[in-house]
């Protein structure tokens, strides 16, 4: 099966165990996958069981996990504002 993109949206979740939220990609009420930081702020993603026989088309994959990581960025941006630290490197690797 395949996905057509225009019904997939990100969704944040903020579990109170962890520093940073997590932005799940859902398809409808399914969770295909999800984009997360540990609390050091090395970027994770999970797979779900509802991606299993999915087919994304490789730049359509990248574009999605592009804009998670982006979110997640963005707000580990905003739980930083006024440190003087810098923000951790977040390669997707």
């Amino acid at each position: 099966m395949s996905t057509d993109g225009k019904s997939l949206r990100f969704r944040k979740f903020s579990p109170i165990d962890r520093e940073y939220p997590i932005f799940e990609l859902v398809e409808g009420e399914n969770v295909l996958l999800d984009i997360g930081a540990t609390d050091e702020g090395l970027m994770e993603v999970a797979i779900h069981a509802a991606a299993a026989n999915k087919l994304f088309r490789y730049d359509q994959l990248m574009e999605l996990l592009t804009k998670g990581q982006k979110l997640l960025e963005d707000e580990m941006k905003e739980d930083h504002k006024g440190d003087n630290e810098p923000l951790p490197s977040h390669d997707i690797k």
